[in-house]
């Protein structure tokens, strides 16, 4: 029988306990099958980030003490320390984690090493033969040189560092003069495929999020219109739950909690500030409402019985879409009845359809934010200072208290 590693552990243990809350199998015979796997450990990797972060620490100060004394090294020396040091951080890494394995933990901060002299060989090596270097394709190739070593070593800790590395070579790249959401879309998509394409292989939640929160500041920061492209975004995240959760059960967390998270957010700030009244902005949305809509419509075709969710979703697409070139007055009175439909549509798909505390739990915060930003708006200018954060702390205690007992019992229904 093949012994399985405690991160494999992990996944099996997750999938007896989604089986335990959809009620396929019962407690007892759920903590049967879970005490099958004594490697399981739901406390926090002490050592395992104790050592990434050594190795960050080794790494930097290498590349400070080097840079310091670098007129002074001859450029032979130069190219022997840097290729040395990448050589010998590699050989020693994949020793003490695979051959034999007996340090996996230092192994593993040693190949993150290796990477990190990688990237600032990329520079040094550029600047010692005067090559002027363009820094976005510099932070590419430290990108995929990162992510190919991740590909070899099966390591989650490179892959964090080469999605990281990719989310930075897609910021650095972007003309941030034009703010052209279209003529920057390509490098996006190629971001965001390669990167949740490692996670998969890697089986890696932690990936997973490293792209979905570059995917989100992208969005937000890329173009003019980044409410209504956030939106979009956090739309197509969501629907990727669904599409993630049959198969890839392990790997769907990150998508419910982003796209939930940025469905409201994007919808929050515009009843809070006003938005989707731009002009000129049809070829902005254009691809990216084209894309959000075909993902929609794959997701309803392989997943028929969340195809409510998905028409849900259209709906509030388009809603947003007809309120393009709209006034500031009317983009906020959509976006206050949207932001009660969609907290309402995901209280319900969290209790009845997908048996998610997390989802209720994001729905009942934000819509506390709603009241506070509600409050703000129609009372801060009207009452004195004083009384206003009086009355306001008076009643965020109430809507807390409210709201908390409200959470316990649709949760105590869920688990019952």
């Amino acid at each position: 029988m093949t012994k399985l590693s405690a991160k494999h552990q992990k996944v099996v243990v997750g999938e007896i306990s989604r089986w335990q809350t959809e009620g396929v199998i019962d407690d007892s015979l759920a903590s049967s099958l879970i005490l099958q796997y004594p490697d399981y450990q739901t406390g926090a990797n002490v050592s395992g980030a104790l050592s990434i972060a050594g190795a960050s620490l080794v790494g930097l100060g290498s590349i400070l003490f080097m840079a310091a004394n670098w007129q002074q090294i001859p450029i032979i020396l130069k190219l022997l320390l840097i290729f040395a040091a990448i050589l010998i951080s590699n050989f020693f890494g994949w020793k003490l984690r695979f051959e034999p394995g007996n340090r996996p933990k230092t192994g593993t901060g040693l190949l993150l090493l290796a990477n990190i002299f990688f990237g600032a060989g990329i520079w040094l090596i550029a600047q010692i033969f005067n090559v002027d270097t363009h820094f976005p394709t510099g932070a590419l190739l430290w990108a995929l040189g990162t992510a190919f070593s991740a590909l070899a070593t099966g390591l989650v800790p490179l892959g964090c560092l080469a999605s990281i590395l990719g989310g930075l070579w897609l910021f650095v790249q972007q003309d941030w003069d034009t703010q052209r959401l279209v003529s920057n879309l390509p490098y996006f998509l190629a971001y965001t495929s390669a990167s949740f394409g490692l996670g998969y292989y890697l089986r890696s939640r932690a990936v997973m999020w490293v792209t979905l929160i570059a995917g989100s500041l992208w969005m937000l920061l890329s173009s003019p219109v980044r409410d209504i492209a956030l939106l979009l975004w956090g739309v197509t995240v969501f629907a990727g739950y669904f599409g993630a959760r049959e198969k890839h059960a392990h790997l769907s967390s990150p998508f419910l909690y982003a796209g939930s998270i940025t469905i409201l957010g994007s919808i929050l700030f515009t009843t809070t500030f006003g938005g989707f009244h731009y002009e000129k902005i049809s070829t902005e949305l254009v691809p990216i409402m084209s894309i959000c809509l075909s993902v929609l419509g794959v997701v309803a075709w392989r997943v028929p019985k969340f195809k409510e969710e998905m028409l849900a979703c259209a709906i509030t697409v388009i809603l947003f879409s007809l309120c393009l070139g709209n006034a500031e007055a009317s983009a906020k009175l959509v976006s206050n009845i949207a932001i009660l439909g969609v907290i309402a549509g995901f209280i319900y798909t969290g209790l009845n359809r997908i048996h998610s505390t997390g989802l209720v739990n994001v729905a009942i915060v934000f819509f506390v934010f709603d009241i506070i930003a509600r409050y703000f708006d129609y009372f801060y200018s009207m009452m004195n200072r004083s009384v206003f954060f009086l009355i306001g702390g008076v009643v965020l205690m109430v809507v807390g208290t409210l709201a908390e007992q409200g959470r316990r019992k649709m949760v105590e229904g869920l688990q019952s």
